[in-house]
């Protein structure tokens, strides 16, 4: 198992190192390759600003989410177990409907939900919330962080138009780290 504190010390300014063998055609999945996921959804938000009204209290947790089928399992808790962000406790809700969504400010999106991927725009409207998911086109589809098997790694792809849109400053050292970066409206 991956452990964050771990893989902060060794990527603390760059997540370059992360790797996992994934095959070409995104099946089947395994554990590994979401622990090294879960670890990515930490770092991600280490290298995203949220503006100050995303947060209703100033001892707010830091929301991570899933809606639709949970590929994770208890694998989230496993790598962030006692992990904060920016000094506040993070917090894992799971919804399986877009109409669930409650106040979150990561959101993992399972490849269930492509269908009911406008409704999950919906949900978060105009909320400063980070997406991230491993459907296909994700970002052209105006999603923010599609993650992409690349040369037998795990990479990603960003869309800054969605991730500006949401009020979200992306650092420039992960946008040197994304595969392709998107600066158009889809």
């Amino acid at each position: 198992m991956f452990k964050v504190g771990r893989l902060a010390a060794v990527l603390s300014l760059t997540l370059s190192f992360f790797a996992a063998a994934l095959p070409a055609d995104r099946a089947p999945r395994t554990a590994g390759e979401y622990e090294l996921k879960a670890a990515f959804l930490y770092n991600f938000a280490n290298f995203v600003t949220w503006p100050s009204d995303a947060f209703a209290r100033p001892d707010a947790p830091f929301v991570i989410g899933v809606v639709g089928a949970d590929p994770f399992g208890p694998t989230l808790e496993q790598v962030l177990n006692g992990q904060r962000w920016n000094g506040r406790p993070i917090v894992i809700e799971r919804f399986s409907r877009p109409q669930d969504i409650r106040a979150v400010h990561l959101l993992y999106i399972s490849e269930s939900e492509k269908r009911r991927w406008p409704e999950v725009q919906a949900a978060t409207g105009p909320a400063s919330v980070l997406t991230v998911s491993d459907m296909r086109d994700f970002c052209a589809l105006g999603g923010m962080i599609e993650f992409i098997p690349e040369h037998n790694r795990l990479g990603f792809n960003m869309n800054i138009a969605a991730a500006s849109r949401a009020r979200l400053t992306v650092s420039s050292k992960l946008l040197k780290l994304a595969t392709a970066v998107s600066r158009a409206e889809p």
